[in-house]
């Protein structure tokens, strides 16, 4: 095979670049690359809620879903390369913002539901996202109070305006002094798609947070080419996933593993991936 029109020759290490000018969408990747390929009917997420809801996502419904959330933060005048914490727990909103953020360009940066105001609005202010998408709480019956509730506190620390989006897990008519209604925002986008926006490999896909040699979380970017095509890789020849194949990875969903095992990894690779909201 002739690869001339993808490599480079050039005079110093590595002495080839390859892919020059090349470009890829991770949410493309990961969703429409498998559309394509006639498997829109195979499940993409399964869903297990703590008060035993389930939800199934085909790559088909996921699709559509993914559009609509790109739609919705492209209508919040978020564009490529304007990072958007999710302030979430495991529910499927996670994942789905995650890829609507891919899709339009935007570095997602994933918060712990378990972490205090403080360290939201430190996130906040390291990465400069310009709009939150938080929910109502998280565990029916939990003591640890909404999020909403928590993110406010964080955001209200900025002078600029931060848009927050908030889902209703469990109230239906969550305070909106708490942010903008995750469902009302989707429904004005419902059927819409949005292409997905080409990235250059170097240009980032997330932050990822991950505790420094001081203990304090250390902010860490990660770029589309290099991220997709290593994580599809180990995926592939380290897990042994292929397509049709289900995966349950129960790592948090902040740390790089959860990114890489229960998202990225299992659905670039045309696999079901399996989220369970609660302590695993």
């Amino acid at each position: 095979r002739d690869y001339s029109s993808i490599v480079e020759p050039i005079n110093s290490p590595p002495y080839y670049r390859w892919f020059v000018d090349g470009t890829l969408n991770a949410a493309e990747n990961c969703i429409d690359r498998h559309m394509k390929d006639g498997r829109g009917d195979v499940p993409a997420l399964r869903w297990i809620g703590t008060d035993g809801e389930t939800r199934t996502y085909t790559y088909e419904t996921l699709r559509k879903e993914v559009n609509e959330v790109a739609a919705m933060l492209r209508g919040l005048d978020i564009g490529a390369n304007d990072p958007v914490a999710l302030y979430l727990p495991r529910i499927p909103e996670l994942p789905i913002t995650m890829l609507g953020c891919a899709r339009i360009g935007s570095p997602h940066v994933v918060v712990s539901a378990n972490y205090s105001d403080d360290l939201v609005a430190s996130f906040i202010h390291e990465t400069e996202a310009k709009a939150i998408v938080t929910c109502d709480g998280y565990e029916r019956g939990s003591d640890d109070g909404s999020l909403a509730e928590r993110a406010k506190l964080a955001t209200d620390t900025f002078e600029a305006d931060i848009t927050t989006v908030v889902v209703d897990r469990f109230n239906e008519d969550a305070d909106p002094e708490h942010g903008k209604s995750y469902t009302a925002l989707r429904e004005r986008h419902r059927g819409e798609t949005v292409r997905p926006v080409p990235r250059e490999s170097d240009e980032p896909l997330f932050i990822c947070y991950a505790s420094g040699p001081s203990g304090e979380p250390v902010g860490m970017q990660h770029a589309t080419g290099d991220y997709l095509s290593y994580v599809a890789w180990t995926s592939h020849a380290v897990l042994d996933i292929e397509p049709g194949d289900t995966v349950w990875c129960p790592a948090t969903m902040e740390w790089i593993t959860g990114h890489s095992y229960a998202v990225y990894g299992p659905l670039s690779l045309g696999a079901t991936t399996v989220f369970y909201e609660g302590a695993p």
